[in-house]
């Protein structure tokens, strides 16, 4: 016979044959499915009995039941706990407790719960039901029932023998919550102890497990855990308390109570952010309980978010203690993503951090510098394109005493900066007198206002009187006078003291622009000394419209075809036409190239380029062009020229050179199948050198006057 057809003779409540069938299969096969169908018929009798009140039948029953259990395949408990529940009503009082389990559900909490502990001698097999009554009662009438009642409710369901971990025991640990937080007496962390942490079910140890707790705000709370880990945090308890109680789980690691300290604080704190000194004060709670500790979490990141954007400037001081105890080491990978939103980018909050700290160390001089903020600073310099890190960085290389390091931050950050005010630090940083005052001169011919000069004058001045350069160190502390008394700003009083330094007799030079060109090669070698010197020569001057402004510029060359446009009056000399040569130093920077020094070169052009005989095809007087055959049959195009040329004669010129790049653009491909010609060149532009009889071309170049265009 098979498990159904038992199955089907116990539905239709013909135990007898069922239990017949069902002894009969199990002796000819033992098996889970046997033993099943014996079960569930015993079961069937034993609820029989026990509605019959023939309890010592379903005693014998049980007997055979618990002998059978054990060889079904209950992977989810059903059959033990159908076993046990008919145990349950065959132990004595079984029927006065569950008509108390009826009357807690009935809104008679407080009664049943009198009555049950009236009770003398209760089975252990109904002390589940014994603490449901117990914490119905506490759930409803813990506010008012008082802290004693409380806790010997508490300590009475402790003494019990139910199954732990389970439901009830866990909503014991959540109703004893509440009683804490109503009742300052009761000691949470003791209570927790004697529960033992140990019994968290996996549904309490969850952190994506979310219970809803206020359905009419649709609001959820977290897991268990972290219920009780937070309100430890809440109570006062410190990071070590609540380490050595919980942690005695396996489960529960450090940096989930870590996680659940940012984050209890993070709501806290936030609430308080209205309140300044209260937001102040549990901020740092806060940091004074983690400081030491490697908490790294989206809470922290926020607390010290909203930390400083609430500090204001004037307590920057503040800020270097505050992070401290934060943490340099603490911050995530997202912590260094700057944050985006429409068009403008956000600074992360490494670079935020980075300013309040560097505010707050220079607010005490420097003091006390913490090796982890020198290493963040440096992996910031790394990561962000920010000239103002690579000076702060500089900075603090200076008040460290590394004028080495420092020096070189500015020797490269001037590579790509070149602003008076990084010229300005330069000078400040070295002690070389002479690239000091080199760097002071570079710094006021970088600035053309002169309203952001004033303490670079009169540190200039200074070096001026110290060398006895009285009427230039005149003119320094002039200039800074004129332009404070245009603006209406008090002078400061170390222009008095430099002033009187100066003999009354002294005449003030016209101007110290001489003084600054001639003193600006020491700091220029400082910055530029590993760039080679490259001849350049002007290969067109011509006019670029920007908006209304029209400005005038030139095209520099090299021989090997590198051509840089710069403004013209940035050339040394106003006497500049094609083919003047220049010596210019130049930077490159990312795809970018820059001329960061230039000069009147002693060089010629023809001692970079070799002319070439070109016969003039034809004036194309609409784009005030000659059109130019070289003698290697090259067309070539001549816009300036210092005579005008006649259409069939020869002249000389210098054809410009362009850097070539090997791309299949060159090519013409007239089938996938064919081979591909070469596209026809585009004319390269010439240099006018000078004109030649006919008389002086060879035949072979007379030629090219033959030659099709």
């Amino acid at each position: 016979m098979s498990f159904k057809e038992v199955n089907n003779l116990r539905k239709a409540g013909r135990l007898d044959d069922a239990l017949k069938l069902a002894e009969l299969d199990l002796r000819g096969e033992q098996s889970h499915w046997t033993y099943s169908a014996l079960f569930w018929v015993l079961r069937d009798f034993c609820s029989q009995y026990i509605a019959q009140n023939q309890d010592q039948y379903a005693q014998n029953v049980i007997l055979r039941m618990e002998s059978v259990v054990d060889f079904i395949s209950d992977y989810d408990g059903v059959a033990h706990k159908a076993l046990l529940s008919l145990k349950r009503h065959t132990t004595p009082l079984w029927q006065e407790v569950n008509d108390l389990v009826e009357l807690s559900k009935n809104g008679q909490e407080e009664s049943a719960y009198t009555q049950i502990c009236e009770l003398n001698k209760l089975s252990p097999l109904l002390h589940e039901d014994f603490g449901w009554i117990i914490y119905r009662y506490l759930k409803k009438c813990y506010e008012s029932c008082g802290s004693l009642n409380a806790r010997r409710a508490l300590h009475t369901y402790l003494q019990l023998g139910n199954s732990r971990p389970s439901e009830l025991h866990s909503c014991i640990l959540n109703i004893s919550i509440k009683i804490s937080e109503k009742y300052s007496d009761f000691k949470f962390l003791s209570f927790l102890k004697i529960w033992d942490v140990k019994n968290f079910t996996n549904k309490d140890l969850d952190r994506n497990c979310m219970e809803l707790f206020d359905p009419d705000n649709n609001i959820k709370e977290n897991c268990l855990a972290e219920r009780c880990i937070e309100h430890c945090f809440k109570l006062g308890y410190s990071i070590d308390e609540i380490k050595a109680t919980f942690m005695l789980n396996k489960e529960i690691l450090e940096d989930d109570i870590l996680f659940a300290s940012s984050r209890f604080y993070f709501f806290y704190i936030n609430k308080c952010k209205s309140e300044e000194e209260k937001f102040y004060e549990e901020t740092d709670n806060y940091l004074t309980l983690i400081d030491g500790f490697s908490v790294i979490n989206e809470y922290h990141s926020k607390i010290l978010t909203l930390f400083l954007w609430k500090l204001p400037e004037d307590k920057a001081d503040l800020s270097v203690l505050s992070i401290n105890k934060w943490g340099l080491n603490n911050f995530r990978n997202e912590d260094w993503q700057r944050e985006q939103k429409e068009e403008r980018v956000f600074p992360s909050l490494v670079e935020k951090v980075i300013k309040h700290y560097f505010a707050g160390l220079k607010c005490g001089s420097f003091r006390n510098i913490v090796p982890a903020f020198e290493t963040l600073l440096e992996k910031a310099c790394e990561k962000y394109d920010d000239d103002q890190l690579d000076r702060n960085l500089a900075i603090l290389m200076l008040a460290k005493g590394d004028k080495e390091k420092a020096l070189s931050i500015y020797r490269s950050l001037l590579l790509n900066l070149n602003r008076f005010y990084v010229w300005k630090e330069l000078a400040e940083a070295t002690d070389d007198i002479e690239l000091k005052v080199s760097a002071y001169c570079k710094a006021i011919v970088s600035e053309p206002k002169d309203e952001f000069l004033g303490d670079i004058h009169l540190a200039l001045s200074k070096l001026m009187i110290d060398d006895g350069l009285f009427p230039e160190a005149k003119r320094e502390l002039q200039t800074y006078a004129d332009t404070y008394h245009s603006n209406g700003w008090r002078l400061k009083d170390e222009f008095l003291s430099l002033n009187s330094r100066i003999p009354n007799d002294v005449v003030i030079t016209d101007s110290n622009l001489s003084f600054y060109n001639s003193h600006m090669a020491s700091a220029e070698d400082f910055v530029y000394s590993d760039i080679n010197w490259t001849t350049m020569f002007i290969a067109d001057i011509y006019v670029q419209k920007d908006g209304d402004k029209q400005i005038k510029k030139v095209k520099l060359t090299s021989a090997e075809g590198l051509s840089i446009a710069i403004k013209f009056k940035k050339l040394a000399s106003s006497n500049n036409y094609i083919g003047k040569c220049y010596d210019v130093k130049i930077h490159s920077k990312e795809n970018r190239k820059e001329i960061v020094l230039i000069k009147e070169s002693s060089s010629n052009i023809n001692q970079l380029l070799s002319p070439v005989v070109c016969y003039v095809d034809y004036h194309n007087k609409e784009k005030k062009c000659y059109h130019l055959v070289s003698e290697n049959h090259k067309e070539l195009l001549l816009s300036h020229g210092p005579v005008k040329l006649s259409e069939g004669t020869f002249c000389r010129c210098y054809e410009v050179p362009e850097l070539k790049e090997d791309t299949r653009d060159d090519y013409v491909y007239l089938d996938r199948d064919l081979l591909s010609i070469p596209k026809k060149a585009k004319p390269s532009k010439a240099i006018f050198c000078d004109l030649i009889e006919e008389s002086e071309v060879l035949p072979s170049i007379e030629s090219s006057r033959h030659m099709p265009i």
